[in-house]
């Protein structure tokens, strides 16, 4: 994103924000069949990725004037991940 130019920060951002949420209405459904010891399971059909909150940041200019210069977004994963992440 630092290299394109055809594109202002506010662009940048929007396209970032976009690009974010996409993998957010991703669904999944796993079914995972016994392995040795291991016992199977199933995830019902749900969410890939949760996005619980975007924050803005924005920078005072020096009239006042407000100026957008990043994003924060708090994810949660999916109830796949129960099985596959670590706490």
């Amino acid at each position: 994103m630092k290299k394109r130019t055809d594109k202002n920060r506010r662009q940048k951002l929007a396209l970032i924000k976009e690009i974010a949420q996409q993998p957010c209405k991703i669904t999944t459904y796993v079914s995972w069949k016994k392995q040795g010891r291991k016992k199977g399971f199933i995830v019902e059909e749900g969410r890939l990725w949760h996005l619980l909150g975007t924050r803005y940041h924005y920078e005072q200019d020096l009239f006042g004037g407000k100026e957008l210069v990043g994003i924060t977004f708090t994810l949660r994963a999916g109830l796949w991940a129960k099985y596959f992440l670590n706490k």
